[in-house]
């Protein structure tokens, strides 16, 4: 039997006999899809200031790699910044351990950001809480299970300022080795009112 691949509509034929694909291999399956293995969903419905991720359940040496996926991300008001910070152990760290480095295009203009002794990984800016605006995040967080490597982190999100679309993409450092037990999403000014956040185990 021989197997052929279209690779402009991915039809897979063979010239005789049959092909199983395992859906969970393959990223298929209620677990699966095209982020990996879903571990959690957190649904927002009312004003929140913190987004609480993943658990040291969750956050294992089982993957070195997650993705935390954020759609339909709305605001109770307009807010400068989104923010995203670690837990080691049960301990939530908001001092000034955080290195990053952000770049947000917008109106044919580009802005950067970052640096050293920051209170988080700045992964957004000018998100806008008019009618029929939302925000759409995707993370992706390494080693946050390991204790012999630092959590490190790219990001790119995009949300509305004013009218403009604001797509800010970036990367962190968090200079620890400790295991990883949580990741917060925060806004600086204001709430959360409304979308879902996904928790991936991506490989």
């Amino acid at each position: 039997m021989s197997l052929t691949i279209n690779h402009q509509t991915n039809d897979i034929s063979a010239t005789s006999g049959s092909i199983t694909l395992d859906g969970s291999a393959v990223g298929g399956g209620s677990a699966g899809g095209p982020h990996g293995t879903l571990l959690q969903t957190i649904t927002i419905s009312s004003n929140i200031t913190n987004i609480d991720i993943g658990s040291s359940s969750l956050f294992t040496t089982t993957y070195s790699h997650y993705r935390i996926v954020g759609t339909d991300m709305t605001l109770a008001g307009s807010d400068p910044y989104l923010w995203l910070q670690m837990r080691r152990g049960t301990t939530w760290d908001t001092t000034t351990n955080y290195i990053y480095t952000m770049l947000r295009i917008e109106s044919n203009t580009t802005y950067s950001v970052g640096g050293g002794n920051q209170l988080g990984f700045q992964m957004s800016q000018y998100q806008y809480a008019t009618a029929g605006y939302n925000g759409q995040y995707n993370i992706d967080i390494f080693n946050a299970g390991s204790t012999s490597y630092e959590t490190i982190a790219h990001f790119k999100n995009l949300a509305i300022n004013g009218t403009a679309p604001s797509l800010c993409i970036g990367a962190g450092r968090y200079p620890h080795t400790d295991a990883i037990t949580g990741v917060r999403l925060k806004r600086h000014y204001n709430y959360f009112n409304g979308g879902v956040v996904k928790l991936y185990g991506v490989g």
